[in-house]
């Protein structure tokens, strides 16, 4: 049966604890579309290893140590988002398809930037960066204040 790619269904997001990786501090989210739970063949993949696994070191100090990430359990599959803020007002973005056991996941790297379900996490993720290092003119002295900004709902 083929599915309905533009079928619109809601999804819940809901936030994990902020991570430190790599000299990032990441905000994970998990996203879930409806009936991930009951399905079987869903593997119960670790954020925090998987951004250990994709993450280096900040190469320059324009590098804030400051993102997000989505660990997003979709129809298709499940793929891992990461955001990172960069020299104030630029973020970088990576997608990637996780395949394999909990144990061992593999990442495959993706040209996409995000589904209309991610998208809606990158929104809110920008409005609080905006909002509390940039219209706030306190820059990074507000990074603790932008790691408690968080999304939880339903997108």
């Amino acid at each position: 049966m083929k599915r309905d790619v533009f079928a619109y269904e809601l999804r819940a997001v809901s936030p994990d604890p902020v991570a430190a990786v790599a000299g990032y501090r990441i905000k994970p989210y998990r996203i879930a579309h409806p009936g991930a739970a009951e399905r079987c063949d869903v593997e119960p993949y670790d954020q925090r290893r998987l951004l250990a696994d994709r993450l280096v070191p900040a190469v320059d100090d324009r590098w804030h140590g400051l993102g997000f990430s989505m660990l997003h359990t979709a129809r298709d599959g499940t793929y891992l988002l990461i955001g990172r803020w960069y020299d104030g007002n630029n973020l970088m973005s990576e997608s990637y398809r996780v395949t394999g056991p909990a144990d061992a996941p593999r990442c495959e790297r993706l040209e996409l930037f995000a589904c209309i379900w991610e998208m809606a996490v990158y929104l809110h993720e920008r409005q609080a960066w905006v909002a509390t290092t940039m219209a706030s003119g306190r820059g990074l002295a507000a990074a603790e204040e932008y790691l408690q900004c968080r999304f939880s709902g339903w997108v």
